[in-house]
């Protein structure tokens, strides 16, 4: 009969047990990272000789950091554009699952959604952000302010974030002026008045300031710098033009235009930052002395935020060198070949990610939140779609394997079909909207060149897809949106509603919505029959109300007919505003009640309509006269 271990051996072995899980748990604390993601826009692989060893774009000290940290060659953004691929970032869900999927510009994430930020301030980071936020307008629930950041400085609206030199950015839902910009028409290519302040300097200088304040507070920190170049416009100071500056490192490529030394000078802007940003944490107090440096206690990961923007550079975006050969990667951003899926992306944390390391591992934006809660010691919110490559980055564990990757791309076009992407080990399928299937072998034909979707030989591995983009499709919420979003005056974007006629004949379009359960929308105005207003609802309700400020110009009494119709034409809700009771001159609150039609669709209609969103038209009804909107609001009537 084997003898029982003695009672003191089983004590000793479970004290050692429980020594090594708290030895496990000190080490976890002991190393939750400053976590630094700078995420540039609309670069590629092409911009940086640590991806295409040809490319000539100078990045030295981006260069360093591949060299002394980790670059990953498989690397995903969340999406090919720019606010569903910042949705899928911030939120751990791909653009099957996710809220916010169209890059309509108006749209905000919903206070249900919790963000990478919410789960690192939760955690006790403080939290950042700078740059170009994209998921909702100030005021919205998406504010990036109410989204888990203790500041955000910069851009709320991706078109907004088109000019390098506006007037304002944002300081946590705060107009911060730009007074050297005031009135300024910047053009979309040259070098401007050194007078004219770009909004990405400040930012730069705010993401510094951040970081010096935070410093030796002795709680970690959290910045996410989604810095705007190098992005179009495509302008700088004259300034750059000076010796050593960005734009004079390519002045005299003769057979460069000026668009594309620009473009070439703004990565390099960037360049320079990763330089002043890696002096900050290596002397956060600026005095000279690296005895508070802090640069071994900060992850910083670097990206774009998705595949590079092509358009007329000079060289090629999107290009490799891959075991030493240049490989072309099909597409740009705003298409789902991997040219406008592929990010740059380099992990930097001295003493933990191996230095000069490369990781093959496929991984995307909607990885982050896991891998950061990971490595701040918390648990990552349920359901999401992201697996954590902390272990890739530490070291430390086993690295979890998923299924594969998936994507999904409604451009500007909420409640339309989406485009679907998935990748299962090699394999990669790809779905427009009418159908249409590309299969390609990403081992053997990395630039997508031929499609094997009708090859016999891949019948299963096309079955296998199939059935994983229809598991990870859900159909998407509709919500308000804006068909087109950058229409219109930047005015009513920038300063709130704006004043606009409603004439005889016309309707109103440019739309901003501000998100939320109660739409407020503000306007512009154009005539013809083909100039409705594309609203996507939350959710279905018997009748809707629309709250307006009217006001009449003259001594006529029109009346304003307002209907929420399909694309086929049928109006679903009906009502109308009459303007007897308006003084003229004196805005007026009047409210509009939407009931739903007493007539029924025809079959066709639904069919035509189901899932496509309805058009919000205001319609001036009489031959004379002319109502003045200042402000609209649209709410179902449980919201009122």
């Amino acid at each position: 009969m084997p003898r029982r271990p003695p009672i003191l051996v089983i004590i000793r072995l479970l004290i050692g047990c429980l020594l090594s899980v708290v030895a496990e748990r000190c080490i976890a604390d002991a190393v939750r990272p400053n976590i630094i993601h700078i995420m540039i826009d609309d670069a590629g692989l092409g911009d940086f000789t640590c991806y295409w060893e040809q490319s000539p774009v100078a990045t030295p000290h981006i260069d360093r950091l591949a060299a002394e940290g980790m670059r990953f060659t498989q690397a995903y953004a969340g999406a090919a554009n720019c606010a569903p691929s910042r949705s899928a970032l911030m939120t751990g869900r791909h653009l099957g699952r996710a809220f916010l999927r169209c890059n309509a510009g108006s749209i905000s994430i919903r206070d249900k959604d919790v963000t990478l930020a919410e789960v690192l301030q939760r955690a006790g980071y403080a939290t950042g952000g700078y740059g170009k936020w994209g998921l909702g307008p100030p005021g919205s629930p998406g504010a990036p302010e109410l989204q888990g950041f203790d500041e955000f400085v910069g851009y709320y609206d991706q078109v907004h974030a088109h000019s390098h030199f506006p007037d304002r950015i944002y300081d946590s839902g705060k107009a911060l002026l730009i007074p050297e910009n005031a009135e300024f028409q910047e053009p979309e290519t040259g070098l401007v008045d050194d007078r004219r302040i770009p909004a990405h300097q400040i930012i730069f200088e705010r993401t510094c300031k951040f970081i010096r304040t935070n410093a030796s507070s002795g709680r970690p920190f959290y910045v996410w710098g989604a810095w705007t170049p190098p992005h179009r416009k495509s302008t700088m100071r004259r300034a750059a033009a000076a010796p050593g500056q960005p734009y004079a490192r390519y002045a005299e490529v003769a057979e460069w235009d000026d668009f594309s030394k620009i473009q070439a000078g703004l990565v390099s802007w960037v360049d320079d930052q990763i330089a002043l940003l890696r002096d900050t944490l290596e002397d956060p107090n600026d005095d000279g002395d690296t005895a508070d440096s802090i640069l071994n206690d900060t992850l910083i990961l670097f990206t774009s935020d998705n595949g590079g923007w092509q358009s007329r550079h000079a060289w090629d975006r999107n290009i490799e060198t891959r075991h030493g050969r240049t490989v072309d990667i099909r597409g740009a951003k705003e298409g789902y070949y991997e040219g406008g899926l592929r990010t740059p992306m380099i992990a930097f944390w001295p003493g933990v990610v191996p230095a000069g390391s490369t990781s093959d591992l496929p991984v995307a934006f909607y990885d982050y939140l896991p891998t950061f809660a990971e490595l701040a010691g918390v648990d990552a919110p349920l359901g999401l779609d992201g697996v954590s490559f902390a272990p890739t980055l530490t070291g430390r564990g086993p690295q979890a394997q998923r299924e594969g990757l998936y994507f999904e791309g409604y451009a500007y076009r909420p409640n339309s079909r989406p485009t679907q992407v998935a990748r299962i080990a090699d394999w990669k399928m790809i779905r427009s909207p009418d159908g249409a299937t590309e299969l390609f072998d990403l081992a053997s034909d990395p630039s997508e060149t031929t499609n094997r979707f009708a090859d016999p030989a891949a019948k299963t591995v096309r079955t296998g897809l199939d059935e994983f983009m229809e598991r990870n499709h859900t159909p998407m919420t509709a919500h308000f949106s804006v068909v087109p979003p950058d229409v219109g005056s930047g005015n009513a974007r920038r300063d709130g509603a704006m004043a606009w006629g409603i004439r005889p004949g016309s309707v109103l379009r440019d739309w901003k919505a501000a998100g939320g359960d109660v739409v407020w929308l503000r306007s512009g105005v154009e005539t013809g029959d083909d100039q409705e207003l594309r609203v996507f609802l939350d959710d279905f309700h018997q009748s809707y109300s629309v709250d307006c400020q009217f006001e009449r110009s003259d001594g006529s009494t029109p009346r304003v007919a307002v209907d929420l119709l399909g694309q086929s034409g049928f109006a679903y809700f009906s009502g109308h505003a009459s303007t007897d009771g308006l003084a003229v001159g004196r805005p007026q609150h009047v409210q509009i009640r939407l009931a739903v039609s007493q007539k029924s669709p025809t079959q066709e209609q639904l069919a035509n309509d189901l899932g496509a969103g309805l058009w919000l038209r205001f319609t001036h009804e009489g031959a004379v006269g002319q109502i003045r909107v200042s402000e609209i609001v649209v709410s179902n009537e449980a919201a009122n």
